[in-house]
């Protein structure tokens, strides 16, 4: 979380920097006013996510399941009832790709059409038409292998 923290001040910054300089120079009240706000925002976001910097990391979950030996219910630290187990504990992540990038870069394009001409939509909504097509089909065959190597385990997910 100190990561986005420090995102939201640096953007916080930015944009009042950017309002600062519209007033100076632009004499536009309402952007002026707009940027500021949305500073503030930022800086909310950021106080925000330090607060939640405070509890324990994901980076100590998962030494507690490879300490866990196979089959075997750990409970996890402060035994409530209620306390999720070491074998609960799942995490999923997606295969590195670049179909996101390029799904943003067709979105990108979409939104210079709009300015610029109306063949760059197309062209753009062709693109992420496409893109979209190929990452559900790749994210489709990673969550088979996944649901095949869990069926072959008898359930289990490690």
């Amino acid at each position: 979380m100190r990561v986005i923290s420090t995102l939201y001040i640096v953007l916080g910054v930015f944009v009042l920097l950017a309002g600062i300089a519209l007033g100076l120079w632009g004499h536009e009240v309402a952007g002026t006013f707009y940027l500021v706000v949305l500073s503030c925002a930022f800086a909310y976001l950021a106080k925000e996510s330090r607060e939640y910097d405070q509890e324990p990391s994901d980076e100590d979950e998962p030494d507690l399941i490879a300490a866990a030996p196979h089959g075997a219910e750990t409970e996890a630290v402060g035994s409530d009832a209620e306390a999720p187990t070491a074998r609960d504990v799942a995490y999923h992540a997606s295969a590195p790709s670049i179909t996101p990038f390029l799904f943003a870069v067709g979105a990108g394009l979409i939104l210079a059409g709009l300015v610029f001409g109306q063949w760059l939509v197309l062209v753009g909504a062709a693109c992420t038409a496409l893109i979209a097509i190929a990452w559900f089909v790749e994210t489709g065959k990673r969550r088979a292998a996944e649901e095949a190597a869990k069926a072959a385990h008898g359930g289990e997910h490690h």
